[in-house]
């Protein structure tokens, strides 16, 4: 319930859900320690589908984003990336210009000039954009995936093939909005517990970012786009379950899965935009003390999202 209260795409069928489940809590909490300990905090929790459907997520009120928000905040005065100066003078420009209305006309060469002053000509975004934070060290990839990310540069007509082939770079790690997604080879201490690259996408394909790719648009080439290449994990039932007959009840944000045999078919491409809804993960191993039979599960983080 947490995790659907914090879910990125607050929409109604979401919230009936979240009633769904309140149903099922009380129900519970009845029959197993009956009817007199449904106390006031219990009651309480009743009026959480009317919280979301008043305020939204509970992710834009909680203590978490309040602390990513003061983070935000204390950056803009931070000398080093000067970001409130970036920002107040892309304001200015967008606001008190006409003339600048509609930078992404101009030619390459005066967009060049602009981005060295520091204006921002992509769409006067604010600093907190999509943002590279490595390459790959190797930049040849093979060619089938090549080919898969080419595929999608051209179905979302960001460019045409001979400009991609210029401009497209392999990249380890990114940044968007200080959430961090990286691919499988991002190198972190052997007894590090940092993993960026488990994500599920759309609220339903999961897995792992087997690579990202940073390309330019080719009508505005300081408009960077990151694609992934997500490498998809299926859902199974547990060999416990298979055994015994029963189904193992897991929280709704959590499940078993396995890794599918090796095959481009698993590969699930796409393009990074605003709208795009991620919500990070990370990965497990349950054991039953009576089976011998390790489960992998593959837990989506509640705040792990991010969109616009």
């Amino acid at each position: 319930m947490t995790y659907l209260w914090h879910y990125g795409r607050c929409s109604e069928a979401v919230i009936k859900k979240v009633e769904e489940e309140l149903k099922l809590l009380y129900a519970a909490i009845k029959k197993t320690f009956r009817e007199e300990y449904l106390t006031h905090k219990v009651h309480v929790m009743q009026h959480i589908p009317h919280f979301m459907r008043m305020h939204g997520s509970g992710s834009w009120t909680d203590g978490w984003n309040m602390e990513r928000l003061n983070l935000y905040t204390r950056n803009l005065t931070n000398a080093t990336t000067n970001e409130l100066g970036t920002i107040v003078r892309n304001f200015i420009i967008k606001y008190h210009g006409s003339v600048f209305q509609n930078v992404n006309s101009f030619q390459p060469q005066v967009q060049k000039q602009l981005h060295h002053l520091g204006v921002d000509t992509t769409l006067f975004g604010y600093h907190f954009g999509d943002k590279l934070r490595k390459e790959h060290d190797v930049q040849s990839v093979p060619s089938h995936l090549k080919n898969l990310v080419m595929q999608e540069i051209l179905k979302e007509k960001i460019s045409s093939r001979q400009f991609a082939e210029m401009y497209m770079r392999r990249v380890v790690s990114m940044n968007r909005k200080g959430v961090i997604l990286e691919s499988k080879e991002a190198w972190h201490p052997p007894d590090s517990k940092v993993r960026n690259s488990y994500i599920q996408v759309h609220g339903s394909i999961f897995g792992q970012i087997d690579e990202i790719f940073m390309t330019k648009e080719e009508n505005a080439p300081y408009n960077e786009k990151f694609i992934f290449i997500l490498y998809k994990f299926t859902k199974i039932r547990t060999r416990i379950e298979n055994d015994v007959g029963a189904e193992i009840q897991f929280p709704i944000n959590q499940f078993p899965y396995e890794i599918p045999p090796h095959s481009s078919s698993n590969y699930y491409v796409f393009l990074l935009k605003d709208h795009t809804f991620i919500q990070k993960a990370h990965i497990g191993q349950l054991r039953y003390p009576k089976h011998a039979h390790d489960t992998k599960l593959f837990t989506v983080n509640p705040n792990g999202d991010f969109h616009s």
